[in-house]
C-alpha cells in the first residue's frame, strides 16, 4: 500500500468538508499538511494585502483566484521554502475548463515569477468519497508501468503510456482512472502485446480512445474483440478482420474513427446511432455507398449522422459523377445553405489532417434528405459528407 493510501484509510474518519489536503508531487506523493479552506483563504489574502508573491500575478489571474476560493472550486497551494505553486480546477464551470500555474522563486529584488514544471496533486474531501482526487502531474508511475499525462481542449485529462505493452498497461490505467475525480478524456495504448485480443480492457467514460501499433508489427485486429471495447469514441490505427455486427455496440458510438480497415465492410448494413463515422484505407463499393446515402435520405438508417469521411484503398475508387447523378445532387445554393460549415466544438479531429473548426463548402454538392440536407465532395479515393442542421 503507497503512503498516499495508507495516509487516506487512517484520515478518511476524521476528515470534514471543510478541509483540504495541500500537497506537492514529483512522482511519489507526500502529504505536506492538512488546513481548513477559511485558514487557506486567509493566508492568501494577507500575501495580497503585503504585496508579495500574488502581486506579480495578472490582475486577471488574482480575480479568477479568489473566485474560485469563494465557489469552493477545487485549490491546491504548495508553498515551499521561497517556491510557490498553484493550480486551480474549476470544476462548476460549463467547459471544464483547467486553469494550470505554476511559479517558483520568487525574488525580492527582481520581484518576478518563473514558470516551473512543479507537479501538484490536491484533493477536495466532498469529493473525496466519490473517488475525487485530481491528478495534475506531467507523469506518474504505476504498478511499474510509466504514464504522462496530458490535458485535452476541454481540459479533461489525456493519459499516455510510456514504452509499455497493452496488456500490462490496460489494468493500471483502469486502477488509475478509479482514483480521480473525472476520468480523462483520452487514452492512447502502444500495442506490442502479442496476445492482444486477449486482455482488451473495459474502460467506461473515455472521451477517445487511441489504440496505436508501435512495435513494427502489422498487428491486425478481430472486429468480435473491438466490440469489446466500452467507451463512447474509438480511433483505430491496426487493420482489422472480420465485420460488425449490426448490433455491435461500436455502432452506438458518438464518433467512430477506424483506420487502415484493411476488409470489405458493408457500411449499408450497419445500424449506426452515432455521430460522426471516419474511416480510412477502406474496402468499399460505389454501389455500398450509394446504398448508405439512399438511406440517410429516405430517414431509413443513420438518422443521427452529421459526417461521414472516407477514404478508401487504390482497388476501390470512388466514381464522383454516378454516385452524384444517384443521389439527385446539386450545386450550391446560396440561399439553401451558408458558404461555411461550423463543426460542433466537441468533435476533436477535423478532416483527418485539418485541425480547424470550420470548412469551405462552395464547391460541394448539395442532396437533400427528409427536413435535412448534406454536402458531398468526391474524389476517386476520397468522400466527404457534412450535413447541415437548418
Amino acid at each position: 500500500m503507497s503512503s498516499l493510501s495508507k495516509f487516506l484509510n487512517e484520515a478518511s474518519s476524521y476528515i470534514e468538508e471543510n478541509f483540504i489536503f495541500v500537497c506537492t508531487t514529483i512522482l511519489a506523493v507526500e502529504i505536506v499538511s492538512l488546513i481548513t479552506f477559511d485558514v487557506l483563504k486567509a493566508k492568501l489574502r494577507k500575501m495580497r494585502m503585503k504585496k508579495l508573491h500574488l502581486v506579480k500575478l495578472p490582475v486577471l489571474v488574482q480575480k479568477r483566484i479568489f473566485k474560485f476560493l469563494s465557489t469552493r472550486d477545487v485549490f491546491a497551494l504548495s508553498l515551499c521554502f521561497r517556491k510557490l505553486a498553484v493550480s486551480v480546477q474549476n470544476c462548476k464551470s460549463e467547459q471544464q475548463n483547467m486553469i494550470h500555474m505554476c511559479y517558483k522563486t520568487f525574488d525580492r529584488h527582481q520581484h518576478q515569477f518563473l514558470v516551473e514544471d512543479e507537479c501538484v496533486i490536491l484533493f477536495v474531501p466532498d469529493l473525496l468519497f466519490k473517488a475525487g482526487l485530481w491528478l495534475w502531474c506531467n507523469c506518474f508511475e504505476l504498478d511499474g508501468i510509466r504514464f504522462r499525462i496530458g490535458v485535452s481542449l476541454d481540459g479533461s485529462l489525456i493519459l499516455w503510456s510510456i514504452n509499455s505493452s497493452f496488456k500490462i498497461s490496460h489494468s493500471a490505467i483502469d486502477k488509475r482512472l478509479r482514483s480521480i475525480h473525472r476520468p480523462a478524456s483520452e487514452i492512447h495504448l502502444n500495442i506490442d502485446s502479442k496476445d492482444f485480443t486477449t486482455c482488451l480492457p473495459h474502460i467506461e467514460n473515455i472521451n477517445y480512445a487511441f489504440l496505436h501499433n508501435t512495435s513494427g508489427i502489422n498487428r491486425r485486429f478481430k472486429a468480435a474483440d473491438i466490440e469489446q471495447l466500452n467507451m463512447k469514441n474509438l480511433v483505430i490505427k491496426n487493420p482489422i478482420d472480420g465485420i460488425f455486427k449490426n448490433n455491435s455496440k461500436i455502432l452506438n458510438l458518438n464518433h467512430l474513427l477506424i483506420s487502415y480497415v484493411g476488409s470489405l465492410i458493408d457500411l449499408p448494413t450497419w445500424h449506426f446511432t452515432g455521430r460522426h463515422i471516419w474511416l480510412s484505407e477502406v474496402n468499399i463499393s460505389n454501389e455500398d455507398v450509394i446504398r448508405c446515402l439512399k438511406l440517410w435520405k429516405s430517414g431509413a438508417a443513420f438518422q443521427n449522422l452529421e459526417s461521414l469521411l472516407i477514404r478508401t484503398e487504390k482497388e476501390y475508387p470512388l466514381e464522383a459523377d454516378m454516385i452524384y447523378n444517384q443521389l439527385d445532387a446539386n450545386p450550391w445554393n446560396p440561399f439553401r445553405r451558408p458558404k461555411y460549415y461550423v463543426f460542433d466544438k466537441k468533435v476533436r479531429y477535423m478532416n483527418f489532417s485539418n485541425n480547424c473548426n470550420r470548412l469551405n463548402l462552395e464547391h460541394y454538392m448539395d442532396i437533400e434528405g427528409i427536413e435535412k440536407m448534406a454536402s458531398i465532395y468526391i474524389l476517386p479515393h476520397c468522400l466527404d459528407l457534412y450535413v447541415w442542421k437548418l
